[in-house]
C-alpha cells in the first residue's frame, strides 16, 4: 500500500481520533483489553480500543462473580492465613503439570496483589475476606460480586481518561511494514467497509479460540462435536499473528466444563450442580463405565460416547440440598421434559433403551463394600425415586496461544521479538500450562493486560 493510500484511509478516522498520531491500538474490549487501555493511558498515551460488539455497556441483570487469586496480607491476615507469592507460584506450576513458562507464572503470582490494589484504585470492590473456591489450591481468592458491573466501571474509567473506544469494528488483519514491524490493524465497520488504523504499537487481546470448533478439533477430533461457552466464532487474531511471524504454544491445552445438555446452541450452558458422591453416570448402553469422582476419566467417558453425553442418575431428594436458584432450574427442566423423575424400575425406559442394564448398574452401585470402579465415597441412590438428566461437556477455556515474554511482546519460533506487536489474556499461551487454577484466568487478564499497556507505550 502506497503512502498516499495510507493517508487517505487514515482520514476516515480523523473525526473520531483527532490530529494526533495513535500511540497504541488495542484489539478487544474484554477485561484484558480494558486493563491494557487503562495502563497505557495512565502513561499519557493516545490509545484507541476497538471491539466488534456494539453494546459495550450491556447489562444482562444477572450477577456473576469474578474470582481473582492473590496473596493479600489484609484479607488473608484477618483469617490467620499464612501465604506467600512463592507458594502461589509453586501451586500454579503444579496445577499446570509443569507445562507452563515459569517466568510468566512467576510474574503472574508475584504481581497479583499489585493487580488487586490497582483495580481497587478504580473503585472496584472486593469482598472483605478471601475464599477457597472449588478447585482452588489455597484460600487466596478475592471475589467481586458482579463481574459485568466491574467491566462497565473500568470501561467508563478508560473513556473518562481519554481512551477512544470504537465499537462495531471487527478485526481483519495486522498491518506489517516491509521492515517487519507491526504498524497498525485492518478493521471492518458495520457497513462492511475496510479501514486501516495506523499506530506505533498494537496489543492483541481478542480472547481464546474455544468458539472455533475446527481449530479445537485439530488437537482432539472429539472436541468438534461439543458446544462452547462462547458460541460465536471469536475473531481471535491467531492466524494473523502467525502470518507476521508469531509462534504458538500449548495449543492442545483446552479446558472443558461438565454440565447439563443444552436444548439448543444459543442456550446458556449450565454447570452440573450435583456432587459426584451423589450420582452415577450411564452410557448409551445403560452401563456405568466411569468413577464419577475422577473428573479426567469422566471427560474421556463423555468424549468417547457417540452422542458426547452421559445420563446422570441421582436420588430425587438430592434436589432439596441444592441452592434455591438451582432447585427452580431443575423444576423448569422437569416441566420441559428434559429431566425425568423416575419412580421404580419400569420408568427407566424413559431415559434409556437398556433399562435392565441400567437397573443392574444402580443395584450394584448401592451394594456395600468397595466400588468396582474405585469410587471411595458414595451416597446410595433411592431406586424408588430417581432424578435423571443428560450431561455433557463444553469447550470452556483455551490455555494455549501466542508465545510472549514477560513484557507481553510477541515472540517468533526462534525467540526473536515481532516488533510493535503485543498480546495478553486468553489469546496467549504458556502462562498456565496444562490446567488453570480457578481464579488465575481473570488474574492473567489484569496482570498481563496491565503489563501489555505499559510495554506498548514504551515502544511507541
Amino acid at each position: 500500500m502506497t503512502t498516499e493510500e495510507l493517508r487517505s484511509v487514515r482520514t476516515s478516522f480523523s473525526k473520531l481520533l483527532g490530529p494526533d498520531p495513535v500511540n497504541v491500538v488495542i484489539v478487544g474490549a474484554g477485561l484484558t483489553g480494558i486493563c491494557a487501555a487503562l495502563s497505557a493511558v495512565e502513561r499519557r498515551a493516545n490509545v484507541v480500543l476497538i471491539e466488534s460488539a456494539t453494546n459495550l455497556y450491556r447489562d444482562d441483570e444477572i450477577e456473576r462473580p469474578l474470582y481473582i487469586n492473590a496473596v493479600d496480607p489484609e484479607r488473608q491476615g484477618e483469617l490467620g492465613i499464612v501465604d506467600s507469592p512463592e507458594l502461589f507460584f509453586r501451586q500454579t506450576q503444579a496445577a499446570g503439570l509443569g507445562r507452563g513458562n515459569p517466568i510468566l507464572q512467576k510474574a503472574l503470582c508475584y504481581k497479583a496483589y499489585i493487580a488487586v490494589k490497582w483495580l481497587e484504585s478504580f473503585g472496584v470492590r472486593f469482598e472483605k475476606k478471601v475464599r477457597q473456591i472449588p478447585g482452588g489450591a489455597f484460600p487466596r481468592t478475592c471475589v467481586v460480586k458482579d463481574s459485568d458491573a466491574m467491566r462497565r466501571k473500568l470501561l467508563r474509567a478508560a473513556t473518562d481518561a481519554g481512551v477512544t473506544v470504537l465499537p462495531g469494528m471487527s478485526f481483519e488483519d495486522l498491518y506489517q511494514e516491509k521492515t517487519g514491524r507491526i504498524r497498525g490493524v485492518f478493521v471492518r465497520d458495520l457497513n462492511g467497509d475496510q479501514h486501516l488504523l495506523i499506530a506505533d504499537s498494537v496489543i492483541m487481546a481478542t480472547g481464546g479460540f474455544s468458539g472455533d470448533s475446527e481449530l479445537c478439533a485439530r488437537h482432539d477430533a472429539r472436541l468438534k462435536s461439543l458446544g462452547a461457552l462462547r458460541q460465536a466464532k471469536v475473531e481471535n487474531g491467531l492466524r494473523s499473528i502467525v502470518r507476521v511471524g508469531g509462534y504458538l504454544v500449548g495449543m492442545d491445552f483446552i479446558e472443558l466444563a461438565f454440565g447439563l445438555c443444552r436444548k439448543d446452541p444459543s442456550e446458556e450452558f449450565l454447570p452440573s450442580p450435583f456432587s459426584p458422591l451423589d450420582y452415577i453416570l450411564l452410557n448409551q448402553a445403560g452401563e456405568r463405565v466411569v468413577n464419577e469422582a475422577d473428573s479426567e476419566a469422566v471427560k474421556d467417558a463423555v468424549l468417547n460416547e457417540k452422542s458426547s453425553s452421559l445420563m446422570l442418575l441421582t436420588s430425587f431428594t438430592t434436589l432439596k440440598t441444592l441452592p434455591s436458584v438451582w432447585q427452580r432450574r431443575m423444576e423448569a427442566l422437569l416441566s420441559e421434559g428434559r429431566a425425568k423423575r423416575i419412580v421404580g424400575r419400569n420408568d427407566l425406559r424413559s431415559v434409556t433403551d437398556f433399562p435392565e442394564q441400567a437397573w443392574a448398574a444402580l443395584t450394584q452401585y448401592n451394594r456395600p463394600g468397595i466400588d468396582e470402579l474405585g469410587k471411595c465415597w458414595r451416597e446410595q441412590i433411592n431406586t424408588g425415586d430417581i432424578f435423571a438428566i443428560p450431561v455433557t461437556l463444553t469447550r470452556a477455556v483455551t490455555l494455549g496461544g501466542v508465545c510472549i515474554d514477560k513484557e507481553c511482546r510477541v515472540l517468533s519460533a526462534d525467540g526473536s521479538v515481532v516488533e510493535g506487536l503485543f498480546a495478553a489474556g486468553e489469546i496467549t499461551g504458556g502462562i498456565h500450562g496444562a490446567h488453570c487454577l480457578p481464579g488465575n484466568l481473570a488474574l492473567e487478564s489484569v496482570v498481563f493486560g496491565r503489563e501489555a499497556g505499559r510495554s506498548g507505550v514504551r515502544e511507541s
